[in-house]
């Protein structure tokens, strides 16, 4: 168990009546394990990762942000019966969450939210809906109702892009643009945030990563490259940025399957750079496995590939050399340790049960 000075916290996002989780492993049938938020102590020396202290019942929570100073976090929730999502303000203090207020989004199944550059506004990103809603948020950490709501268009070749699916907003280094992600016809644009809440496009067109590759999230390391995981065609883009214009282009693709031996039949998730963004880590739903990659000014090599103790790994959380893994599919967060020297992953050092994490936030 983590000590009393563990310092860290790790929050989990669950969607267990949304998925129908085995009712065995909605801990001992309390309701409140069902959907929302679990907040259990993590201590940032060893990884290890303690007893749920608090489970806040909400809507299915699809993944939740924190701001800079860690006080405040914002989740995407979707009701059980699938209707308009919700985004919700809560208060972080001492591993103690506390609702602050809900805003409806206007959009259907909200997978992502991400906090503009100056944290004035909260995006939101809807798979089913294919768009983006925009909340203000007040200075007590309150959310209003979309100030926009930005329809994305486009196709792909792939049988999973017959629509626009909106993924992920990421924002630029230096705290100016934003990067969005459209799964449905492989691109990434760029926007910035105006006074009066409204996104507007950066680079036109838009960026496009490859036919049918679905890219599903974007990371920005801090040397003008950036890592896209394309989740339909578990693959690695290699993105240079221009921090000052707000620009992308393709650099290099790269296969995010690094044991051949391996199953092919897969798809990317989670994706997270190491503390010192030497090493990138991208987790391969199906193939259940984490590929760990050496990185350097837009240089890809492949490290490893490790097996990531559960089934579906749907999101990845990177903090003082570890990598917790939600596993949607057999009901885990895994935890394993990165050698800092070679950025390899060692073996699971510890599983933990809990109801269909849909995504995981190392704090």
């Amino acid at each position: 168990m983590p000590g009393a000075d563990h310092e860290g916290w790790l929050v989990v996002g669950s969607t267990g009546r949304r998925q129908n989780t085995p009712a065995a492993l909605l801990a001992g049938g309390r309701s409140e394990y069902e959907d929302g938020i679990l907040v259990l102590p993590r201590d940032r020396s060893t990884g290890e990762v303690g007893d749920v202290v608090q489970a806040l019942a909400l809507d299915a929570t699809w993944f939740v942000v924190a701001n800079r100073d860690r006080t405040r976090l914002f989740s995407a929730n979707e009701p059980v019966d699938g209707g308009e999502c919700l985004l919700t303000s809560l208060s972080f203090d001492a591993g103690e969450l506390r609702v602050v207020n809900e805003a409806p989004t206007g959009g259907r199944l909200a997978c992502h939210v991400a906090l503009s550059p100056t944290e004035e506004h909260a995006i939101v990103s809807h798979f089913a809906s294919a768009d983006l809603s925009v909340h203000p948020i007040g200075p007590d950490g309150t959310v209003h109702p979309p100030s926009q709501l930005l329809s994305l268009s486009g196709t792909g070749p792939h049988v999973r892009q017959e629509a626009a699916h909106a993924h992920q907003v990421a924002t630029f280094p230096g705290g100016t643009y934003l990067a969005g992600v459209n799964l449905g016809n492989d691109e990434v644009a760029t926007y910035t945030v105006t006074s009066a809440g409204t996104l507007r496009p950066q680079q036109v067109p838009a960026t496009t990563v490859g036919a049918g590759v679905g890219p599903r999230n974007l990371v920005f390391a801090s040397d003008g490259y950036a890592y896209l995981a394309n989740e339909l065609s578990n693959t690695l883009t290699v993105l240079r940025y221009d921090g000052s214009a707000g620009t992308v282009e393709v650099v290099d693709q790269h296969s995010t399957f690094v044991d051949d031996d391996l199953t092919q039949d897969s798809a990317c998730g989670g994706i997270g750079l190491s503390p010192d963004e030497r090493f990138l880590y991208v987790s391969n739903r199906g193939r259940d496995t984490i590929a760990a990659f050496a990185v350097a000014g837009g240089s890809v090599t492949p490290v490893h590939e490790v097996p990531v103790g559960g089934e579906n790994s749907h999101d990845i959380s990177l903090a003082d050399w570890f990598v917790y893994a939600a596993n949607t599919r057999s009901n885990t967060v895994t935890v394993l340790p990165i050698d800092p020297a070679t950025g390899h992953l060692g073996a699971v050092q510890q599983t933990i049960t809990l109801p269909t994490p849909m995504s995981v936030l190392a704090l």
